[in-house]
Protein backbone atom coordinates (compact mmCIF):
# COMPACT_ATOMS: atom_id res chain seq x y z
CA UNK A 1 0.00 0.00 0.00
CA UNK A 2 2.84 2.41 0.83
CA UNK A 3 4.48 1.68 -2.53
CA UNK A 4 1.26 2.47 -4.39
CA UNK A 5 0.79 5.67 -2.38
CA UNK A 6 4.32 6.88 -3.16
CA UNK A 7 4.04 5.98 -6.85
CA UNK A 8 0.93 8.13 -7.19
CA UNK A 9 3.07 11.16 -6.25
CA UNK A 10 5.69 10.52 -8.93
CA UNK A 11 3.92 12.58 -11.61
CA UNK A 12 1.59 15.53 -11.98
CA UNK A 13 -1.50 14.75 -14.03
CA UNK A 14 -3.85 17.21 -15.72
CA UNK A 15 -6.94 16.61 -17.84
CA UNK A 16 -7.19 19.33 -20.50
CA UNK A 17 -10.26 20.18 -22.61
CA UNK A 18 -10.09 22.41 -25.67
CA UNK A 19 -12.02 23.04 -28.87
CA UNK A 20 -8.77 23.75 -30.69
CA UNK A 21 -5.66 21.60 -31.02
CA UNK A 22 -3.40 21.86 -27.98
CA UNK A 23 0.24 22.66 -28.80
CA UNK A 24 1.80 22.54 -25.35
CA UNK A 25 0.85 22.18 -21.70
CA UNK A 26 3.09 23.18 -18.82
CA UNK A 27 2.88 23.02 -15.04
CA UNK A 28 4.00 25.92 -12.85
CA UNK A 29 4.65 25.76 -9.13
CA UNK A 30 5.06 28.90 -7.03
CA UNK A 31 6.61 29.33 -3.59
CA UNK A 32 4.85 31.83 -1.31
CA UNK A 33 7.47 31.76 1.45
CA UNK A 34 9.22 35.00 0.36
CA UNK A 35 5.96 36.87 0.89
CA UNK A 36 5.02 36.81 -2.78
CA UNK A 37 4.56 34.05 -5.33
CA UNK A 38 7.96 33.06 -6.71
CA UNK A 39 8.15 30.63 -9.64
CA UNK A 40 10.20 27.57 -8.63
CA UNK A 41 9.11 25.04 -11.27
CA UNK A 42 8.09 25.52 -14.90
CA UNK A 43 7.97 22.19 -16.70
CA UNK A 44 6.45 20.95 -19.96
CA UNK A 45 3.90 18.15 -19.64
CA UNK A 46 3.63 15.21 -22.05
CA UNK A 47 0.45 13.93 -23.69
CA UNK A 48 -0.43 10.57 -22.20
CA UNK A 49 -3.41 9.77 -24.42
CA UNK A 50 -6.64 11.38 -25.55
CA UNK A 51 -10.29 10.52 -25.61
CA UNK A 52 -13.77 11.96 -25.58
CA UNK A 53 -13.26 13.15 -22.00
CA UNK A 54 -10.18 15.25 -22.85
CA UNK A 55 -6.41 14.88 -23.16
CA UNK A 56 -4.38 13.59 -20.22
CA UNK A 57 -1.04 15.30 -19.67
CA UNK A 58 1.58 14.07 -17.19
CA UNK A 59 4.89 15.40 -15.93
CA UNK A 60 7.37 13.70 -13.56
CA UNK A 61 8.59 15.74 -10.61
CA UNK A 62 10.52 15.47 -7.36
CA UNK A 63 7.62 15.64 -4.96
CA UNK A 64 9.91 15.34 -1.90
CA UNK A 65 11.31 18.79 -2.67
CA UNK A 66 7.87 20.28 -2.00
CA UNK A 67 7.27 18.67 1.38
CA UNK A 68 6.48 21.34 3.94
CA UNK A 69 4.56 21.71 7.18
CA UNK A 70 2.53 24.61 5.77
CA UNK A 71 -0.53 23.58 3.72
CA UNK A 72 -0.46 26.69 1.53
CA UNK A 73 3.22 27.37 0.91
CA UNK A 74 3.29 25.93 -2.62
CA UNK A 75 0.77 26.86 -5.30
CA UNK A 76 0.14 25.05 -8.59
CA UNK A 77 -1.10 26.28 -11.95
CA UNK A 78 -1.54 24.65 -15.39
CA UNK A 79 -0.98 26.58 -18.63
CA UNK A 80 -2.24 25.34 -22.03
CA UNK A 81 -1.39 26.89 -25.41
CA UNK A 82 -3.54 26.02 -28.44
CA UNK A 83 -2.74 26.11 -32.15
CA UNK A 84 -3.84 29.74 -32.45
CA UNK A 85 -1.25 30.81 -29.87
CA UNK A 86 -3.69 31.78 -27.13
CA UNK A 87 -2.90 30.70 -23.58
CA UNK A 88 -5.32 29.44 -20.96
CA UNK A 89 -4.51 29.18 -17.27
CA UNK A 90 -6.12 27.16 -14.54
CA UNK A 91 -6.88 28.91 -11.28
CA UNK A 92 -3.84 28.91 -9.07
CA UNK A 93 -4.42 26.77 -5.98
CA UNK A 94 -2.36 25.63 -2.97
CA UNK A 95 -1.36 21.99 -2.56
CA UNK A 96 0.38 19.88 0.07
CA UNK A 97 2.15 16.57 -0.52
CA UNK A 98 1.86 15.95 3.23
CA UNK A 99 -1.91 15.76 2.96
CA UNK A 100 -2.53 18.97 4.88
CA UNK A 101 -5.72 20.84 4.04
CA UNK A 102 -5.66 24.53 3.25
CA UNK A 103 -8.73 26.68 3.57
CA UNK A 104 -9.35 28.76 0.47
CA UNK A 105 -11.82 31.62 0.62
CA UNK A 106 -14.27 31.28 -2.23
CA UNK A 107 -15.63 34.26 -4.05
CA UNK A 108 -19.40 34.33 -4.44
CA UNK A 109 -19.16 33.16 -8.08
CA UNK A 110 -17.01 30.18 -7.09
CA UNK A 111 -19.39 29.28 -4.29
CA UNK A 112 -22.34 29.65 -6.66
CA UNK A 113 -20.79 27.18 -9.13
CA UNK A 114 -18.97 24.69 -6.89
CA UNK A 115 -20.36 25.20 -3.41
CA UNK A 116 -24.06 24.69 -4.12
CA UNK A 117 -25.45 21.17 -4.40
CA UNK A 118 -27.22 21.75 -7.70
CA UNK A 119 -28.12 18.08 -8.14
CA UNK A 120 -30.37 18.35 -5.06
CA UNK A 121 -31.52 21.93 -5.65
CA UNK A 122 -32.45 21.75 -9.35
CA UNK A 123 -35.85 20.07 -9.12
CA UNK A 124 -37.13 22.17 -6.16
CA UNK A 125 -36.05 25.36 -7.95
CA UNK A 126 -37.65 24.14 -11.19
CA UNK A 127 -41.02 23.40 -9.62
CA UNK A 128 -41.01 26.68 -7.68
CA UNK A 129 -40.41 28.59 -10.92
CA UNK A 130 -43.11 26.63 -12.77
CA UNK A 131 -45.54 27.18 -9.89
CA UNK A 132 -44.92 30.93 -10.01
CA UNK A 133 -45.43 31.05 -13.78
CA UNK A 134 -48.68 29.07 -13.69
CA UNK A 135 -49.90 31.12 -10.71
CA UNK A 136 -49.39 34.35 -12.64
CA UNK A 137 -51.79 33.01 -15.26
CA UNK A 138 -54.30 30.87 -13.37
CA UNK A 139 -54.99 32.92 -10.23
CA UNK A 140 -56.05 36.12 -12.08
CA UNK A 141 -58.05 34.03 -14.55
CA UNK A 142 -59.90 32.25 -11.73
CA UNK A 143 -60.50 35.54 -9.94
CA UNK A 144 -61.82 37.09 -13.14
CA UNK A 145 -64.32 34.29 -13.66
CA UNK A 146 -65.46 34.16 -10.04
CA UNK A 147 -65.71 37.87 -9.31
CA UNK A 148 -67.78 40.00 -11.66
CA UNK A 149 -67.56 43.19 -9.62
CA UNK A 150 -63.81 43.54 -9.23
CA UNK A 151 -63.66 46.86 -11.03
CA UNK A 152 -67.03 48.17 -9.90
CA UNK A 153 -66.42 48.05 -6.16
CA UNK A 154 -66.13 51.31 -4.23
CA UNK A 155 -62.59 51.05 -2.98
CA UNK A 156 -60.30 54.02 -3.46
CA UNK A 157 -57.22 53.96 -5.62
CA UNK A 158 -53.87 53.65 -3.84
CA UNK A 159 -51.57 56.64 -3.96
CA UNK A 160 -47.92 56.90 -4.85
CA UNK A 161 -46.76 58.14 -1.46
CA UNK A 162 -46.33 56.79 2.03
CA UNK A 163 -47.18 53.26 3.01
CA UNK A 164 -49.60 52.91 0.09
CA UNK A 165 -46.79 52.59 -2.46
CA UNK A 166 -46.34 48.85 -1.89
CA UNK A 167 -50.10 48.37 -2.00
CA UNK A 168 -50.22 50.36 -5.22
CA UNK A 169 -47.56 48.19 -6.87
CA UNK A 170 -49.33 44.99 -5.83
CA UNK A 171 -52.69 46.35 -6.98
CA UNK A 172 -51.29 47.42 -10.34
CA UNK A 173 -49.55 44.07 -10.86
CA UNK A 174 -52.72 42.13 -10.16
CA UNK A 175 -54.76 44.48 -12.33
CA UNK A 176 -52.28 44.02 -15.21
CA UNK A 177 -52.53 40.24 -14.92
CA UNK A 178 -56.33 40.54 -14.85
CA UNK A 179 -56.20 42.53 -18.07
CA UNK A 180 -54.00 39.84 -19.59
CA UNK A 181 -56.61 37.25 -18.61
CA UNK A 182 -59.20 39.24 -20.59
CA UNK A 183 -57.09 38.82 -23.74
CA UNK A 184 -58.22 35.26 -24.33
CA UNK A 185 -56.07 34.55 -27.38
CA UNK A 186 -52.84 35.88 -25.86
CA UNK A 187 -53.49 34.27 -22.48
CA UNK A 188 -54.26 30.90 -24.08
CA UNK A 189 -51.10 31.03 -26.19
CA UNK A 190 -48.89 31.67 -23.16
CA UNK A 191 -50.65 28.99 -21.12
CA UNK A 192 -50.28 26.38 -23.89
CA UNK A 193 -46.60 27.27 -24.25
CA UNK A 194 -46.07 26.67 -20.52
CA UNK A 195 -47.86 23.33 -20.80
CA UNK A 196 -45.61 22.41 -23.72
CA UNK A 197 -42.47 23.26 -21.75
CA UNK A 198 -43.74 21.16 -18.85
CA UNK A 199 -44.97 18.08 -20.71
CA UNK A 200 -43.21 17.92 -24.07
CA UNK A 201 -39.62 17.82 -25.44
CA UNK A 202 -37.53 20.95 -25.76
CA UNK A 203 -34.73 19.79 -28.08
CA UNK A 204 -34.26 16.84 -30.45
CA UNK A 205 -30.84 15.50 -31.40
CA UNK A 206 -28.40 12.59 -31.49
CA UNK A 207 -26.70 11.75 -28.20
CA UNK A 208 -23.70 9.55 -27.41
CA UNK A 209 -25.29 6.18 -26.69
CA UNK A 210 -24.71 2.63 -27.84
CA UNK A 211 -27.51 2.85 -30.40
CA UNK A 212 -26.82 6.43 -31.50
CA UNK A 213 -30.53 7.01 -32.18
CA UNK A 214 -32.37 10.30 -32.11
CA UNK A 215 -33.40 11.41 -28.65
CA UNK A 216 -34.86 14.50 -27.01
CA UNK A 217 -34.34 16.71 -23.99
CA UNK A 218 -37.00 17.91 -21.57
CA UNK A 219 -36.75 19.69 -18.24
CA UNK A 220 -36.10 16.25 -16.71
CA UNK A 221 -32.97 15.66 -18.81
CA UNK A 222 -32.03 13.76 -21.95
CA UNK A 223 -34.23 10.70 -22.48
CA UNK A 224 -32.16 7.53 -22.87
CA UNK A 225 -33.59 4.04 -23.33
CA UNK A 226 -32.63 1.75 -20.48
CA UNK A 227 -30.38 -1.17 -21.39
CA UNK A 228 -32.21 -3.43 -18.94
CA UNK A 229 -35.13 -5.67 -19.82
CA UNK A 230 -37.61 -3.18 -18.36
CA UNK A 231 -37.05 -0.87 -21.35
CA UNK A 232 -37.83 2.20 -19.28
CA UNK A 233 -36.67 5.70 -20.08
CA UNK A 234 -33.77 7.11 -18.10
CA UNK A 235 -32.98 10.81 -17.83
CA UNK A 236 -29.34 11.74 -18.35
CA UNK A 237 -27.62 15.09 -17.97
CA UNK A 238 -29.20 16.14 -14.67
CA UNK A 239 -28.56 18.71 -13.32
CA UNK A 240 -26.57 19.88 -16.37
CA UNK A 241 -29.79 20.70 -18.26
CA UNK A 242 -30.51 23.40 -15.69
CA UNK A 243 -28.20 25.78 -17.59
CA UNK A 244 -30.76 25.58 -20.43
CA UNK A 245 -34.04 25.18 -18.53
CA UNK A 246 -33.81 27.70 -15.69
CA UNK A 247 -32.39 30.65 -17.70
CA UNK A 248 -35.13 30.21 -20.31
CA UNK A 249 -37.90 30.10 -17.71
CA UNK A 250 -36.53 32.92 -15.51
CA UNK A 251 -35.04 35.29 -18.09
CA UNK A 252 -37.31 34.72 -21.10
CA UNK A 253 -40.71 33.27 -20.14
CA UNK A 254 -41.22 35.19 -16.87
CA UNK A 255 -40.24 38.61 -18.31
CA UNK A 256 -42.41 37.89 -21.36
CA UNK A 257 -45.50 37.34 -19.19
CA UNK A 258 -44.78 40.49 -17.17
CA UNK A 259 -44.13 42.66 -20.24
CA UNK A 260 -47.21 41.43 -22.13
CA UNK A 261 -49.40 42.01 -19.07
CA UNK A 262 -47.97 45.52 -18.67
CA UNK A 263 -48.56 46.32 -22.36
CA UNK A 264 -52.17 45.11 -22.16
CA UNK A 265 -52.70 47.17 -19.00
CA UNK A 266 -51.15 50.24 -20.64
CA UNK A 267 -53.46 49.80 -23.62
CA UNK A 268 -56.52 49.70 -21.37
CA UNK A 269 -55.30 52.65 -19.30
CA UNK A 270 -54.72 54.79 -22.37
CA UNK A 271 -58.14 53.87 -23.77
CA UNK A 272 -59.88 54.92 -20.55
CA UNK A 273 -57.76 58.06 -20.34
CA UNK A 274 -58.63 58.99 -23.92
CA UNK A 275 -62.38 58.44 -23.39
CA UNK A 276 -62.33 60.59 -20.27
CA UNK A 277 -60.49 63.42 -22.06
CA UNK A 278 -62.88 63.26 -25.00
CA UNK A 279 -65.66 64.63 -22.76
CA UNK A 280 -68.17 61.87 -23.33
CA UNK A 281 -71.03 61.58 -20.91
CA UNK A 282 -71.23 58.77 -18.43
CA UNK A 283 -74.25 57.42 -20.28
CA UNK A 284 -72.02 56.71 -23.25
CA UNK A 285 -69.79 54.39 -21.22
CA UNK A 286 -70.42 50.74 -20.99
CA UNK A 287 -70.59 49.23 -17.54
CA UNK A 288 -67.00 48.08 -17.87
CA UNK A 289 -65.66 51.51 -18.83
CA UNK A 290 -67.77 53.13 -16.13
CA UNK A 291 -66.14 50.84 -13.61
CA UNK A 292 -62.70 51.84 -14.89
CA UNK A 293 -63.59 55.52 -14.65
CA UNK A 294 -64.07 55.19 -10.89
CA UNK A 295 -60.32 54.59 -10.68
CA UNK A 296 -59.32 57.37 -13.03
CA UNK A 297 -56.29 58.40 -11.01
CA UNK A 298 -55.10 54.80 -11.04
CA UNK A 299 -54.97 54.70 -14.83
CA UNK A 300 -54.02 58.31 -15.51
CA UNK A 301 -50.70 57.70 -13.79
CA UNK A 302 -49.55 55.82 -16.88
CA UNK A 303 -50.52 58.54 -19.37
CA UNK A 304 -48.35 61.46 -18.34
CA UNK A 305 -47.99 62.66 -21.93
CA UNK A 306 -49.33 62.02 -25.37
CA UNK A 307 -46.07 60.31 -26.32
CA UNK A 308 -47.05 57.14 -24.42
CA UNK A 309 -43.60 56.81 -22.93
CA UNK A 310 -44.56 53.64 -21.04
CA UNK A 311 -45.32 51.74 -24.23
CA UNK A 312 -41.96 52.75 -25.73
CA UNK A 313 -40.23 51.58 -22.56
CA UNK A 314 -42.05 48.23 -22.69
CA UNK A 315 -41.07 47.79 -26.34
CA UNK A 316 -37.43 48.29 -25.34
CA UNK A 317 -37.80 45.68 -22.60
CA UNK A 318 -39.32 43.30 -25.17
CA UNK A 319 -36.29 43.78 -27.42
CA UNK A 320 -33.98 43.02 -24.49
CA UNK A 321 -35.89 39.80 -23.74
CA UNK A 322 -35.69 38.84 -27.42
CA UNK A 323 -31.95 39.54 -27.45
CA UNK A 324 -31.49 37.42 -24.30
CA UNK A 325 -33.39 34.54 -25.90
CA UNK A 326 -31.32 34.80 -29.08
CA UNK A 327 -28.07 34.73 -27.09
CA UNK A 328 -29.22 31.62 -25.21
CA UNK A 329 -30.11 29.85 -28.46
CA UNK A 330 -26.78 30.85 -29.98
CA UNK A 331 -24.84 29.51 -26.98
CA UNK A 332 -26.84 26.27 -27.08
CA UNK A 333 -26.13 25.74 -30.79
CA UNK A 334 -22.41 26.35 -30.24
CA UNK A 335 -22.42 23.90 -27.35
CA UNK A 336 -24.06 21.15 -29.38
CA UNK A 337 -21.91 21.58 -32.51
Amino acid sequence: MSTMKISSYESIRALVFSRKVIVSVSVKIYDSMPGSLSLVLDQVMMNNGNGTRGDMYVSPWNWRAFSDSSPDRYWLQIEAIDISGSSSFSQIRPFSVNGLASRVNWRWKEFFVMGCQWADMYHPILWVVLSVLFSLLLIPQAFLRCSKNYYTDKKTSPSFTGSNLVKYIIDFGFWALMELSRMTTVWTGIFLYLLYLTLFPWIFGHIFTETGKMSYMSHKGWVVKSSSSTNKNEFAGVPDVMVVVLPHLCFVVLPTIVVIAAMVAERTAYRVHFLMLSGKKEDDYSKEIYGYAKHASFYSAFCFSSWRWLRKFLVMISLLVLWKHWMQCRALVRLMT
